[in-house]
């Protein structure tokens, strides 16, 4: 930037009256190649982390209806198993009960026939118990087991028509010699005594089909009550887990629209106030929360945007994140600086009206900002016309060097093209010049309390300007420390000789940058179709 051909008050002045703005034919190619620095991205990002990665899983209705109707159906067997348990040994209670009764009161009958040996009488009362439809059968035992007399079928195949009933069960002589209560199931004794004396023992097998079949069908109607129950608790659990589950689902859409910062987007929420309208529950009051929060992230985003537009995103996002990097006075680091202006600025903008200087303006500053995000460049600040890229910073970057001689090449490429369309168009070409130095630099928040701005300083950065402002039209001149005896075998460059710059005691050697050898260049080539195109 040489005193010639501009001065520092007219850049300032001619500064004042430009507007940040971003074309968006300008910006639109930018965003498609960068991958680091787009909101875009970051979006994309928070996407991949909610959905990319999300497996299949089981709908939470469903699992909740499950687990609801597993409750209900083992609730209702473990009811039902009880029920028939109770059910089953209440009517064994009764049968045993009437059992007793019979057999006893066969017993007292059957004193005085027993005893006065009334063979007649006792087969009588025997036959006439027997034709009860109650009643298998009924025998008369003497204490030593013995069969004395019998009337029906008794003993354990009592309820088997063809059971023989001339032979006597030798369980049942066996538990009367032993004075033992172990009979078969459905067999009651009794003893038949007067004056203390055991004459003989009664005998009664008692019919239980009737209780079977009682129980049977309480059981039959038992299960098919539980099957009724187990449909209506499924039934009931899906409808439920649906009511149930709907205010997870609509928590689970807040958080999604909240994290996303679509505040609009909340059901039932004021985009303002956060409010409800719909909810008058606990509900209500997460919504209400997930709406501030929501807000916030969108408040923040809008924040992210704003700084974005006036501080390189890189710095942006280290200070919204709270990087320790980017603290007061910072570090030192190798970096490379990259100067670029257009050539008698002052000249032209002294026959144009502002708001043509200012088109004109955002037009290179935009084109000087895209080539340096393709190459991994932080536009560091405009100085009016000119602009200072740093490469490495604050974003590292091994290949800083190689990454702004490519960004230098770029930036004279482009304006080559537009030059070749605005002399068919018959107007005059603009031309730029850049300068490229690298090496240890400050970098880091510089300013007062009032007002900071993060950039890099050091010898290194000035002799960049300076570079700059030797540098001829059309012309990008780099320093030894820059091109390095051509160790990147992309870049070729001639050299330009040494330069007495101001403020080095010792001139400066410096190459001419003519071509370089970069994988981005089908990036470049429609970096710079869709520019000139939008020119």
């Amino acid at each position: 930037m040489s005193a010639d051909t501009k001065s520092s008050t007219s850049k300032a002045i001619n500064a004042k009256s430009v507007l940040p703005a971003r074309p968006n034919d300008l910006n639109r190619p930018v965003n498609s190649l960068d991958d680091d620095n787009t909101a875009a991205a970051e979006q994309n990002t928070v996407k991949d982390l909610g959905q990319g990665q999300r497996r299949w899983h089981i709908p939470f209705a469903l699992k909740l209806g499950v687990v609801i109707s597993m409750i209900a159906i083992i609730g209702a067997m473990v009811l039902a198993y009880l029920s028939i348990t109770q059910h089953l040994k209440l009517l064994e209670r009764q049968s045993d009960a009437f059992g007793e009764t019979i057999v006893e009161q066969l017993a007292g009958s059957l004193v005085e026939p027993v005893f006065t040996d009334d063979q007649l009488a006792i087969q009588l009362q025997l036959n006439q118990l027997a034709k009860k439809s109650a009643v298998y059968g009924v025998a008369l035992y003497l204490p030593n087991g013995d069969l004395m007399s019998q009337s029906g079928s008794v003993g354990e195949l009592s309820a088997v028509d063809e059971y023989s009933q001339a032979k006597p069960d030798e369980s049942i002589s066996t538990a009367i010699r032993l004075r033992s209560k172990i009979l078969p199931a459905g067999h009651y004794m009794a003893p038949v005594f007067f004056s203390d004396v055991n004459a003989a023992y009664a005998v009664v097998s008692i019919n239980r089909s009737a209780m079977r079949m009682a129980f049977y069908t309480s059981t039959k109607n038992l299960i098919i009550a539980v099957v009724v129950i187990c449909f209506i608790s499924i039934v009931s659990a899906y409808v439920f887990s649906r009511m149930l589950s709907r205010p997870i689902y609509r928590l689970l859409a807040i958080s999604k629209a909240a994290r996303e910062g679509r505040v609009q987007d909340l059901p039932g929420a004021n985009a303002r106030s956060g409010g409800t309208a719909d909810w008058n529950n606990e509900w209500a009051d997460i919504l209400s929360v997930y709406a501030q929060l929501g807000n916030e992230v969108n408040n923040k985003r809008e924040v992210e945007k704003l700084l974005q537009r006036f501080v390189a995103s890189d710095v942006a996002d280290q200070l919204l994140n709270g990087n320790e990097v980017l603290q007061l006075g910072g570090e030192v680091i190798d970096a490379t600086v990259l100067f670029v202006d257009i050539v008698e600025y002052t000249r032209m903008s002294e026959s144009m009206e502002p708001g043509e200087v200012a088109r004109m303006l955002n037009k290179y500053l935009s084109i000087f900002t895209s080539c340096a995000r393709v190459y991994r460049g932080t536009v560091d600040k405009f100085i009016g016309d000119a602009a200072m890229i740093v490469f490495g910073a604050p974003r590292a970057d091994v290949d800083h060097r190689l990454h702004a001689m490519a960004c230098a090449h770029a930036i004279q490429t482009v304006a080559q093209q537009i030059n070749q369309k605005r002399k068919s168009n018959g107007l005059d070409p603009i031309n730029l010049r850049v300068g490229v130095n690298s090496g240890q630099m400050q970098a880091g928040i510089l300013g007062s309390e009032y007002r900071m701005e993060y950039t890099v300083v050091g010898d290194s950065v000035n002799l960049a300007s300076r570079l700059c402002d030797a540098a001829e039209p059309g012309e990008a001149l780099v320093s030894e420390s820059v091109y390095n005896n051509g160790y990147y075998s992309e870049v070729f460059a001639e050299s330009a000789g040494t330069k007495e710059v101001k403020g080095k005691e010792q001139p400066v050697k410096i190459y001419r940058i003519r071509s370089v050898s970069d994988p981005k260049s089908w990036m470049i080539a429609s970096l710079i179709d869709d520019i000139v195109t939008a020119y």
